[in-house]
């Protein structure tokens, strides 16, 4: 990948510089880890101070992506009321296999948005004429004669 891209919005960047991932665990948004070629291993967990980020593993996010465990973090924070300065030792959930922005399919590796209807999730074989098969994942609302019109010959389902 060009490093012309870097600092520019909206391209890909090489956020490895070139090394090879091995294994990448995703628990959401902002919240994920890659082990490296050279047993580098780089995190990213949004909402979770540098000390705190250090003490998680990689193997604590792939516990909690496989086995649903969560892991809680005690993070020290300084905060000011009324100019009066306090430290505070705050009770945080840092791992979570929940994730409210996606829904978690049965395999705990395929995702849906919210209100994604999964009763159909299954894929139909649709069988065109010439033999060639496509494999779809057809919803409730999908319509069979729209898609032979789409594909503009007429189609056998398996």
């Amino acid at each position: 990948m060009p490093r012309a891209n870097k600092k520019v919005l909206g391209l890909m960047k090489d956020e490895q510089r070139g090394r090879i991932m091995t294994e990448f665990v995703g628990l959401g948004t902002k919240m994920h880890t890659c082990k490296v070629e050279r047993k580098d291993v780089t995190k990213k967990i949004k909402g979770l101070t540098r000390p705190a980020i250090t003490r998680i593993t990689f193997n604590d996010l792939k516990d909690c992506l496989v086995n649903q465990n969560t892991k809680s973090e005690e993070p020290c924070l300084i905060r000011s009321k009324k100019h009066t300065i306090y430290t505070i030792k705050q009770n945080k959930l840092a791992l979570s296999s929940y994730d409210d922005e996606r829904n978690i399919s049965l395999n705990s590796t395929d995702t849906k948005p919210w209100g994604f209807n999964f009763h159909n999730q299954q894929p139909n074989r649709i069988v065109i004429p010439n033999n060639t098969m496509y494999w779809m994942a057809l919803n409730d609302w999908c319509d069979y004669q729209l898609i032979s019109k789409l594909l503009s010959k007429k189609i056998r389902l398996d």
